[in-house]
């Protein structure tokens, strides 16, 4: 499992502006206590290998015999030499500097960043549609594009002391290793879906020519996953009213329910001041899950955000389920991946293979039913809800490409300012999508995923659909190691072949 810092749960769910300011004095202090990080070590060792080496030469220390140790070993080792421990004093100085530097600029940017529109969901006027496009996606322009630029500016120059650029520094510890790897995988698969999305322009042409429940089914993951979900309704454990507690146990074939593994919240509806995203937040050994579905009314709940709810909870259970004798072995946080967690394009691979699950006719019987009858769904909805997983989804991936191709492409070549960047945001929306960008708009300024922990990694959504048989299979090859096994590795041994490309773009060409 992971750890959190209370501060960052208090700073998501909860609404009070207050608590809000107190959340970010500890976050500003502790990107400057970086500084505080010990010495090099090459004063007194030749090499940081050398350093690292030798509490285990001494004969009064055991040796490394298994093989979860000898990985903790390994990455430790390059955790240090990613932070800096391996730099000269004054190349480390400079780095620790542009370190702190990096937080407060991802902070501010964070801060920026405005509520979601409410209250318009749909509108039958064009112009309406036009006007609420634009609004949305020019929040934070003038306010966060030249903190965009002076962080991507900070990041190169951090990364070029260590001898890399931004890009290949992050990816060095993922399953991709450089950018040229990402790039190479990202062009492939948006050459496969070209033609859906040709499709999926022509279908949006005639359609504008002519037009002028959160309940977790808790027994389904039982069943798949042999864990038992208990309901726990004491309300001092919980932040807010609202909020579901459940504690989780192994599960025998009888139905006996076992060994403690952990526990989970599900704060599953907006509210103001909380965080409006999605994400889950380790707080060992509880899982908080925190989302924004809408209450449920008259029109039930839509397939879109029940998906985006099984994806996160596909966390939830990595985070269940990880069993690591180590920390840094242990599962990470979405929203901000930590040094120890997961490889960044392995986080979203069980979560996403998870969510494939749920299109399957025999699962979507399983798991609906009507929202205030619940009675069982027709059988042509539930065909025709397995059917719409394919719908646009030429444009979702090319918009998906873009945004991966343009997040590697800024953390590799530094843009010297908002209009360099916003010229490159411009070009590749066309190149991608050969779509124009409504003029006066720039998304990626409101985007958090790159000033969160995700740069340069928003491939990983798509790289975990690419290489996403039973669910006890999926949880021993998938979720129990944690770090414990390189990701290839783990991937490789539950698709029972090599990962590519080939089985995700049949499966988004079918109609």
């Amino acid at each position: 499992m992971g750890y959190l810092f209370l501060g960052d749960i208090i700073g998501i769910v909860e609404p009070s502006v207050r608590m809000k300011l107190i959340r970010a004095e500890p976050d500003c202090k502790k990107s400057h206590d970086i500084k505080k990080m010990p010495r090099s070590v090459l004063d007194e060792h030749p090499t940081f290998a050398d350093a690292w080496a030798e509490p285990f030469a001494r004969p009064d220390v055991r040796l490394i015999p298994l093989t979860t140790d000898a990985t903790l070993y390994k990455r430790t080792l390059a955790l240090f030499e990613r932070t800096g421990s391996a730099l000269s004093d004054a190349d480390r100085a400079k780095f620790l500097d542009l370190k702190a530097k990096i937080s407060a600029l991802e902070l501010e940017f964070q801060t920026n960043i405005k509520r979601r529109l409410h209250g318009t969901m749909f509108a039958n006027s064009p112009s309406t549609r036009g006007v609420v496009s634009a609004a949305y996606n020019s929040r934070c322009v003038s306010s966060s594009l030249p903190v965009l630029v002076r962080l991507l500016g900070a990041r190169h120059d951090a990364a070029r002391i260590l001898g890399y650029c931004w890009a290949d520094y992050r990816l060095s510890a993922c399953m991709a290793r450089t950018s040229p790897a990402v790039i190479f995988f990202l062009m492939r698969v948006l050459d496969g879906v070209k033609k859906r999305l040709e499709s999926d322009m022509e279908g949006v042409m005639e359609l504008k020519a002519k037009t002028e429940g959160t309940a977790l089914r808790r027994r389904s993951y039982e069943d798949v996953f042999r864990l038992k979900f208990t309901p726990v309704n004491d309300r001092s454990l919980v932040w807010n009213d609202e909020v579901q507690y459940y504690r989780v146990n192994e599960r025998s074939e009888s139905d006996v329910e076992g060994e403690l593994v952990g526990y989970f919240a599900l704060d599953m509806h907006p509210r103001p001041g909380k965080y409006p995203h999605r994400c889950v937040v380790p707080l060992l050994p509880v899982a908080c899950n925190v989302e924004n579905l809408a209450r449920l009314g008259k029109d039930g709940q839509e397939g879109s955000a029940l998906t985006k709810h099984y994806n996160r909870f596909g966390h939830i259970l990595h985070h269940m389920c990880t069993r690591s004798e180590h920390y840094l072995g242990s599962w990470t946080w979405s929203v901000n991946p930590y040094p120890g967690g997961v490889e960044l394009d392995y986080l979203e691979i069980p979560s996403q293979t998870l969510k494939n699950f749920l299109w399957q006719p025999s699962i979507l019987r399983l798991l609906s039913s009507h929202h205030t009858t619940s009675a069982p769904l027709p059988e042509s909805l539930i065909t025709g809800l397995s059917r719409s997983r394919n719908i646009m989804s030429g444009y979702h991936y090319s918009r998906q490409i873009f945004l991966s191709l343009w997040d590697m492409e800024t953390e590799e070549d530094v843009k010297s300012d908002v209009d360099e960047l916003k010229e490159s945001f411009e070009n590749g929306w066309r190149e991608s999508t050969g779509l124009d960008v409504v003029e006066g708009t720039m998304m990626a300024a409101s985007w958090y995923l790159p000033a969160m922990g995700y740069d340069p990694g928003y491939y990983s959504y798509l790289w975990a659909e690419v290489v996403a048989d039973t669910g006890a299979r999926y949880r021993t090859a998938l979720l129990q190691p944690g770090v414990t096994r390189d990701a290839e590795d783990m991937s490789r041994e539950f698709l029972g072949r090599e990962p590519n490309e080939e089985a995700f773009l049949r499966e988004i060409m079918a109609e």
